[in-house]
């Protein structure tokens, strides 16, 4: 057996024990099976993407990663850290590839040469990040389907394969989780560690993520109900204020867009639009008045059957259709839920992140192939709706009858009144 597959092998046994281990002490026993479930599926969601990738395509920037994460494991054995110095840096830039290249150094450093165990221990970076929204899913609707939502969550397909790669889709998925459950799992308080770690994460990433995933915080916390209002709600209103400002100059700035200036942002989104509208599923991007409804149309419903012209873009159109049948078929609830989103935080959160994020992405990406892969991160949101339990029903909820029955004489009234 060659060290790429026992490579593997390891990584398969540690993500196997993380998930029996300290994951499941963290998840209601009626899951237990579940998470299993699930962290096997990430075994086979990276093999069918190792194998789409370098079966039918070349490796794409996977097999960058990989190359430089191999130069740069085989430095940090040696206790070389001058990849930090910004002069060796091919791209001259510290975040989006070079960030990506230097995290998979640090990887192969510790798994050592195994391009299948690369691809495996992403796929589980990104299992991590769905069992984060899982987490916030359960504090926030404690009466709901955990069991249904971590399904979805757990088997949805584009969640098993698209994320199981070298690349920036695991690692971005990992900081939405971490960011959504900072902000929605400690009640009125934020949870302040994982929500810096997911927003850096992100911030490092792509920075245009991180600048969504704030102002939708900052929306978020502003628009609660009066009742949650305090002295201590308002000073955290105040420091997003702050972190808001920060990760916007900084993101600008990373992009090379002098804030507050919207001509440079738009030719910044007219050459990311030029670059993803070419190749056989181009479709362009949508302009003029009516650009924002196309725009959250591309995202949320193409591919079209009929526009599908390989088996991926089939997948991804099918899996769409199912799941905008399952909305159809839960839609009074989905609806009870729509018209009471502000009274609850993960719900508040949810919608200006899933709305800012999908109008980002489809005004940028004109290219199906793209939109099918990087859709996968607003898919937790989405999938909340059809398993929440209606606020409504939570707020009317009945105590059980805990009445005592009393002795003697006065238990017969009881009884029979």
């Amino acid at each position: 057996m060659s060290y790429d597959w026992f490579g593997f092998f390891l990584v398969f046994v540690f993500g196997f024990l993380l998930t029996v281990g300290p994951i499941a002490g963290r998840f209601p026993k009626l899951v237990g099976k579940l998470l299993i479930a699930g962290i096997l599926m990430r075994v086979v969601g990276s093999i069918v993407r190792y194998w789409v990738l370098y079966g039918y395509y070349s490796g794409g920037d996977a097999g960058r990663y990989y190359k430089a994460g191999l130069y740069y494991s085989s430095m940090i054995w040696q206790f070389d850290f001058s990849f930090f110095d910004a002069p060796l840096w091919g791209s001259g830039q510290w975040w989006g590839t070079q960030t990506v290249m230097l995290i998979t150094g640090f990887v192969m450093a510790v798994i050592g040469p195994t391009k299948h165990g690369g691809f495996l221990f992403f796929s589980i970076l990104a299992f991590c990040g769905l069992l984060f929204f899982a987490k916030a899913f359960q504090k926030n609707f404690p009466d709901s389907s955990m069991k249904g939502y971590l399904g979805w969550l757990l088997f949805f397909p584009s969640l098993c394969f698209w994320p199981s790669s070298l690349g920036k889709d695991a690692l971005i998925l990992l900081a939405t989780g971490l960011v959504v459950y900072g902000y929605t799992s400690k009640g009125n308080r934020i949870g302040w560690l994982s929500f810096i770690l997911g927003l850096g994460l992100a911030g490092m990433i792509r920075p245009h993520v991180a600048g969504v995933m704030v102002v939708s915080v900052a929306v978020a916390h502003w628009l609660s109900p009066a009742k949650k209002w305090g002295t201590g709600h308002f000073m955290q209103g105040m420091l997003i204020m702050i972190l808001l400002v920060l990760v916007l100059r900084q993101g600008f700035s990373n992009l090379g867009i002098e804030a507050g200036d919207f001509g440079e942002l738009r030719s910044y989104v007219d050459t990311i639009s030029e670059r993803t509208s070419e190749g056989g599923s181009a479709i362009g991007t949508p302009t003029g008045p009516g650009a924002i409804p196309l725009a959250i149309v591309n995202i949320l419903f193409r591919p079209f059957p009929w526009e599908a012209g390989s088996f991926l873009a089939a997948a991804a159109s099918a899996e769409m259709i199912f799941f905008w049948s399952a909305v159809i078929a839960k839609r009074r609830r989905v609806w009870k839920l729509i018209r009471a989103w502000r009274s609850n935080r993960l719900l508040r959160f949810v919608v200006p992140l899933t709305i800012l994020y999908v109008v980002m992405l489809g005004m940028a990406i004109g290219n199906l192939g793209i939109i099918a892969r990087q859709r996968i991160h607003v898919m937790p949101l989405l999938i909340i709706w059809l398993h929440a339990i209606p606020i409504t029903r939570q707020l009317k909820r009945v105590e059980p009858q805990t009445d005592r029955i009393l002795p003697g004489p006065q238990a017969i009234k009881q009884i029979a009144s």
